[in-house]
């Protein structure tokens, strides 16, 4: 039986009355966790994105002082799609405010701020690991995830690696700001 987003809005709500219960480690998870549901906000995030390098490639005003009305229509054709493509992920508002956290915090774990300098970084320990077996240079971040995994839960954390390559080139591709 499927979920409407209604009845996911009444169960995160439930979810974070227990979290607010719960203490400040609390966090809040997407309602399904599943790899469907996953799969549903990276659409999602895909069709923003794609929009939002659409709608910025759009020319300035040159000064005349049309700029802000442009910018302001800009927002509202990206506020239309972006409440368009939520409806037809079928994530609600909160689904997607937890997904954005889980992923952004086991993203963060693996490979730290900065995603290009840090795959960098992360092909040079795999090399020197090679070249000292015994050395154990991913320590901190196997501790960070760790600390994710207490707060999140294996599953959820698991599920979100299970796509970490697609959300990595999603994330790369985000514009900045």
């Amino acid at each position: 039986m499927t979920s409407t987003p209604d009845q996911d809005v009444g169960t995160l709500e439930r979810s974070a009355r227990e979290s607010a219960d719960a203490g400040p480690a609390a966090v809040m998870l997407p309602k399904a966790l599943s790899l469907e549901r996953l799969d549903a906000f990276i659409a999602y995030q895909a069709v923003l994105l794609e929009v939002d390098r659409g709608l910025g490639a759009e020319p300035g005003d040159g000064g005349s002082g049309a700029g802000e009305s442009t910018e302001r229509r800009r927002l509202e054709q990206l506020a239309a799609v972006e409440d368009d493509a939520r409806r037809r992920s079928r994530l609600s508002d909160a689904d997607i405010d937890a997904w954005e956290g889980l992923i952004s915090e086991v993203l963060a774990a693996r490979t730290g701020s900065n995603p290009v300098l840090d795959k960098q970084l992360s092909e040079k320990l795999d090399r020197l690991a090679q070249k000292a077996p015994g050395l154990d240079l991913r320590q901190s971040e196997r501790r960070e995830l760790d600390a994710v995994r207490a707060r999140y839960g294996d599953e959820a954390v698991d599920l979100v690696l299970a796509r970490e390559e697609v959300l990595r080139r999603q994330l790369e591709a985000a514009p900045e700001g």
